[in-house]
């Protein structure tokens, strides 16, 4: 960032100072993190929602534009339309992801109904790919991340590490008894 910094013109303008350090924040951001793109649970979510919510947003953006009777009763009407799509199909595909958990009970595959019913009952979890290295900094690059298990491994079964002190603890123990 500061290397960016440096090589963009600087101007007395604060304004034009605030949009250069604007554009090379958000350009480093994207380069080294990237862009979230949002993803639709695509096993109920298909074309028939989508052009439901894009009615929905249109009828808005024009309620916005013009505030009138007839653009806010469009926009109640396509926002219950657009509901009402969604929880259809999500029930569906509630119902189909029930009946297929029925049927491997009753085929006695208990191992596959038990995890499917933990799925369900718990939900998307995402995995965590981080962790800290000996500052105490989170480390997220997956090369930089196997290196630090390394150090921690041939730390532990190398002994290289910090041993803590156990005699502090017999000592404790011992004079406890005296």
């Amino acid at each position: 960032i500061e290397e960016r910094l440096r090589s963009k013109n600087t101007t007395d303008d604060v304004n034009d100072e605030w949009r250069n350090i604007r554009e090379v924040v958000t350009e480093v951001a994207n380069e080294e993190i990237g862009e979230l793109k949002v993803v639709r649970n695509e096993e109920w979510f298909d074309q028939e929602c989508k052009r439901a919510i894009d009615k929905k947003n249109e009828d808005r953006r024009r309620m916005i534009a013009r505030d009138t009777r007839s653009n806010r009763e469009k926009y109640a009407l396509s926002r219950r339309i657009e509901s009402k799509i969604r929880r259809k199909k999500k029930r569906k595909w509630m119902k189909r992801k029930v009946s297929g958990m029925e049927v491997m009970k009753e085929r006695g595959e208990d191992r596959k109904f038990f995890q499917a019913v933990k799925r369900m009952r718990k939900g998307f979890e995402p995995k965590g790919n981080q962790c800290k290295d000996k500052d105490g900094k989170i480390i997220g690059e997956e090369v930089q991340i196997m290196e630090r298990w390394a150090q921690h491994f041939s730390e532990v079964y190398n002994g290289e590490g910090e041993t803590p002190n156990t005699n502090a603890s017999e000592e404790s123990i011992n004079g406890d008894q005296r």
